[in-house]
């Protein structure tokens, strides 16, 4: 019996229409929540880069039950943040000085705030696929602060490079534009677990819904997962079923198909 669910916001909760919830996926969330399944964002986007039609009411599901945001760098529900990991000052000095030396450019995500160190072609590239605009600053104003996730404009390849220069981070991609780069105490399967500690859920009652290569961790802790037919090919292969895309109701048909909710909408 699956008593929590966990989403992924770009490309799965949201497709390329960033203008809200999609009616099918509001009576996917709906019909969960009626069978009292626990719902939850599991996303690498900070709170406040989260929009607000899905932090705020959702018209006939009310609030989600929590949030975990910055690829489970960040993890709070109405109680309050109940897991939290930031990038050690040593290997913020180390990427820092790599961007100073012009070798790539970052957008650094901090727990109220955000910046790039360039709004490069690439950095532009992202703002147009995720509906934002980073404001730029200098690097050198990162130095000392909490942070919570990097987003490193590298090529596949790099991101190895990255994690043996630092000492305790890990790196996730789930697009050719950037990496994700997060303390080795934090990813979407570290906020997951720790969320169902916090709910005393058992991970085999959970399930996880993804579309990107970030998504993989989470998917493989949960007892089911759901890659969305957008999704990349390592999202696909670690999933246990595969949808439609999210622009095709892919939420929606994958809990029918999976018996967690009657289709009311007749769509399968």
């Amino acid at each position: 019996m699956i008593k929590a669910a966990f989403f992924d916001f770009d490309g799965t909760l949201v497709g390329t229409d960033y203008s809200g919830l999609s009616v099918s996926t509001r009576a996917a969330l709906a019909g969960l929540r009626a069978r009292g399944v626990s719902l939850w964002l599991s996303t690498g986007r900070p709170f406040y880069e989260v929009p607000r039609y899905v932090t705020g009411e959702i018209e006939g599901v009310g609030k989600l039950d929590g949030y975990l945001c910055n690829s489970g760098s960040w993890c709070v529900d109405a109680s309050g943040v109940f897991h939290s990991a930031t990038l050690e000052p040593e290997d913020v000095e180390t990427i820092a000085a790599a961007v100073g030396r012009g070798e790539f450019d970052v957008v650094v995500l901090m727990p109220d705030h955000e910046l790039a160190s360039h709004r490069s072609r690439r950095v532009r590239e992202l703002e147009k696929l995720v509906d934002l605009e980073y404001p730029e600053g200098s690097i050198e104003d990162v130095i000392g602060q909490p942070v919570l996730q990097m987003c490193a404009f590298v090529d596949r390849g790099m991101d190895e490079e990255i994690e043996a220069m630092c000492e305790h981070v890990v790196c996730y991609r789930w697009s050719e534009l950037f990496c994700d780069v997060v303390p080795d105490t934090s990813g979407k399967d570290k906020g997951v677990l720790a969320t169902l500690d916090h709910l005393s859920i058992s991970p085999a009652e959970a399930i996880a819904f993804g579309d990107g290569g970030n998504d993989v961790p989470m998917m493989r802790v949960c007892g089911e997962s759901v890659a969305m037919g957008n999704g990349t090919p390592e999202a696909k292969a670690a999933a246990t079923f595969v949808a439609d895309t999210a622009d095709d109701d892919g939420i929606y048909k994958a809990c029918v198909a999976l018996g967690l909710i009657d289709d009311t909408l007749g769509l399968c």
